[in-house]
């Protein structure tokens, strides 16, 4: 590559995606990038819902393409299908790179942007293939229990599935975005120390090279807006008695995680727990309507395990 090109890409600088399971608070931590400096997707492609009225700040056909995607496996957001080593390559999704190219171009026409939509969790690996210079991750994590909370009230899931969705959400993040940079921020800390927390972020990123040079206070004050300032729970799923070994050790790596990793690797990632993997598989069984019935399920699976002697 000549020297024009390097540095026409160093000043055009690293675009960003923004990854974290739905309710995880990835809606106002991509609002506080774009507030910095990225642009989103066309005003015309913004997706908002009454759900989250000041916006959900993510592309209507981008979500649209990733639930063609986890249709195509099988899954949805909400019933996420088990996806196997190399699927974006495999070829159910490998014809697909030329459109997702093409979608994502018209989506983010731009040559930086931020782009944030939870089920890219999921279907990560298909989007490296198709970018052509690799993003910064900024992962986004909250107690688990408060999601649930969230989607209960949003969605009537029950607790089980919810922290079924978290697990698979989570791992399937750190799985895929292994060799990219990564910032990891705290729902928890955003909403305990705004500022600091996003003149942290405005740090990291440009430490990785992402231009976000705005001023620091317009983007925190996004977060009080959005978010209606501070709060305390005290819902630790660690300290559930439904929370299972492998749960609380994902629990426990993300909180060792450094706030900045230029080149990602998830190590001691372990393996899903079994519960979520035979829940995840019996509710695609049913429709959206009656996902309650995961509550059910997973009282069936601990009394099943129960039985065979397994650790749930």
């Amino acid at each position: 590559m000549n020297t024009v090109l390097q540095e026409n890409r160093h000043e055009r600088g690293r675009s960003v995606v923004v990854l974290g399971m739905h309710r995880s608070g990835t809606s106002v931590v991509a609002r506080i990038i774009n507030l910095l400096g990225l642009p989103l997707c066309r005003d015309d492609d913004l997706l908002s819902g009454p759900d989250n009225p000041t916006g959900h700040w993510e592309s209507e056909s981008l979500v649209k393409f990733n639930d063609r995607l986890l249709k195509i496996f099988g899954g949805s957001w909400a019933f996420p299908p088990h996806m196997n080593q190399n699927w974006e390559n495999a070829p159910p999704a490998a014809p697909l790179h030329g459109e997702g190219a093409r979608v994502f171009r018209r989506a983010y026409p731009r040559a930086e942007w931020v782009w944030k939509d939870p089920r890219a969790c999921l279907t990560l690996p298909f989007w490296r293939t198709v970018w052509e210079e690799s993003p910064v991750v900024v992962f986004v994590s909250r107690e688990p229990l408060e999601i649930y909370l969230s989607l209960l009230k949003r969605d009537g899931l029950g607790k089980a599935h919810c922290i079924a969705l978290w697990e698979r959400y989570t791992r399937s993040t750190l799985l895929g975005a292994r060799g990219l940079p990564i910032v990891k921020i705290s729902y928890d800390q955003l909403m305990k120390d705004c500022s600091r927390t996003v003149a942290n972020l405005r740090d990291d990123l440009t430490g990785l090279g992402v231009m976000v040079h705005e001023n620091i206070d317009v983007a925190s004050q996004c977060v009080s807006k959005t978010l209606g300032g501070s709060r305390d729970y005290n819902y630790r799923l660690r300290e559930d008695s439904d929370s299972t070994e492998a749960q609380r050790i994902l629990i426990k790596l993300i909180e060792s995680l450094p706030r900045i990793s230029p080149n990602f690797v998830a190590t001691d990632l372990g393996s899903e727990s079994s519960s979520t993997t035979e829940l995840l598989c019996a509710v695609r069984r049913y429709p959206p309507e009656l996902s309650l019935v995961a509550r059910e399920v997973r009282r069936t699976f601990r009394r099943s395990a129960a039985a065979r002697g397994l650790i749930l």
